[in-house]
């Protein structure tokens, strides 16, 4: 325990080193159970340079729900657990045809915002991103008012700037039983045909606008490659960003959507569904069915120990890559009516060499954010409040 306090008191005393940033939001309720909002910032800085990895994955998540809904209004038939395909349309992409870890074998948007949000799975926020855009996913999240938010490529390595303004051909189907034994015939001679009646078919897409020329660039540290240091920078420039106060912000919309200033097109049952899936444990998931050692209470969740008792629930969206580790968290304590919002950033590697061989993620990242949620929550139980929350 000493030596854990030591590196919290130690990260504390050299933020600039790990990079540390803090959004933190005290809530408290009146008698009607309406939430008010006291924020408390630590070294939040938009003009500081942290890469969010799957931080975006909740904008990612929402705005895939929101698309669908308001295609949805001409193809009523339309709804985000409809069967998808993943067709190709150029070099690098690749297609999808069916996802064995589901319950029906078949690929659905509900299913990848599942897993993007239960485990960080990049492949699942891949898909996503294909079927936003990559001007429908910035433009609608610069309307919302997320204007220093840039999402400009798939998780992938081999990822280009050009190959990230090109997105997949997406199909919808209807689960129709009389279409399927109709079309088994059919695909006697034409195997690519899905045995399903489509509902929406969208285009492959291309983003005519350049978002990359006239970026300020964004070099840090020093890059290693095959554990040979090269002399040269690491470019963050065209990889995605979103300032910690952007991530908070819109966390907070999701969680208490009568904050938001443009309302989203999510019914209830929309939000309920984001609500599950980012408060899951992979334990409860039985459609993926994960194994336990390798992904415990707290795999996706930084905040938590590793088995979370009943009575906590962790809405959540965190991401690791490149050293820098990512909380982003609405905590609940339904015993001790305790809430409150908490995100966080750090560098887990004060050497500012960019290899996976320097990144302290476990013994540093994961230890400091546990330590730093520790302290916010006994702090919020020792704080007196007029008014306990009520919770859904």
């Amino acid at each position: 325990m000493m030596k854990e306090a030591g590196l919290f008191d130690s990260i504390l005393a050299h933020p600039d080193l790990y990079e540390v940033q803090i959004a933190y939001t005290e809530i408290n309720r009146n008698g009607k159970n309406e939430p008010k909002f006291k924020e408390y910032h630590y070294r939040v800085n938009n003009d500081s340079y942290f890469y969010p990895s799957m931080a975006v994955a909740l904008p990612a998540a929402v705005l895939t729900i929101e698309k669908i809904n308001n295609i949805a209004r001409e193809y009523e038939d339309l709804k985000r657990d409809s069967y998808v395909r993943i067709d190709t349309a150029y070099r690098t992409q690749t297609h999808v045809f069916s996802d064995k870890t589901s319950e029906s074998g078949k690929a659905s948007y509900s299913h990848y915002i599942k897993k993007m949000l239960l485990i960080r799975d990049k492949d699942a926020y891949n898909r996503a991103y294909e079927f936003l855009g990559q001007r429908y996913f910035n433009e609608r999240m610069h309307k919302l008012g997320y204007r220093d938010s840039w999402f400009l490529h798939r998780l992938n390595g081999d990822e280009t700037q050009e190959s990230a303004r090109h997105t997949n051909p997406v199909i919808f189907f209807r689960d129709d039983q009389k279409a399927y034994y109709r079309d088994v015939i059919y695909m006697k001679l034409w195997p690519i045909i899905i045995p399903f009646t489509p509902i929406y078919s969208q285009p492959a897409d291309y983003n005519v606008l350049d978002y990359y020329t006239g970026r300020p660039k964004i070099l840090k540290g020093n890059v290693e490659i095959n554990k040979r240091l090269i002399n040269s920078p690491m470019d963050f420039t065209y990889k995605n960003r979103m300032p910690i106060n952007e991530i908070h912000n819109f966390l907070q919309s999701i969680m208490f959507p009568q904050t938001q200033k443009i309302k989203l097109n999510l019914t209830d049952e929309d939000y309920s569904f984001l609500y599950e899936c980012m408060s899951m444990c992979p334990k409860n998931s039985k459609y993926p069915q994960y194994d336990q050692d390798e992904f415990p209470d707290n795999h996706s969740k930084y905040l938590a120990e590793e088995t979370i008792p009943d009575y906590i629930k962790i809405y959540n969206n965190s991401g690791q890559g490149f050293g820098y580790m990512l909380e982003n968290a609405y905590y609940t304590d339904t015993r001790n009516k305790v809430e409150f919002l908490l995100t966080v950033i750090i560098r887990c590697n004060k050497t500012e060499i960019f290899a996976d061989r320097y990144y302290e993620y476990e013994t540093v990242g994961r230890k400091f954010i546990n330590d730093l949620g520790k302290t916010i929550y006994n702090r919020e139980l020792s704080r007196s409040r007029k008014n306990l929350p009520i919770f859904f």
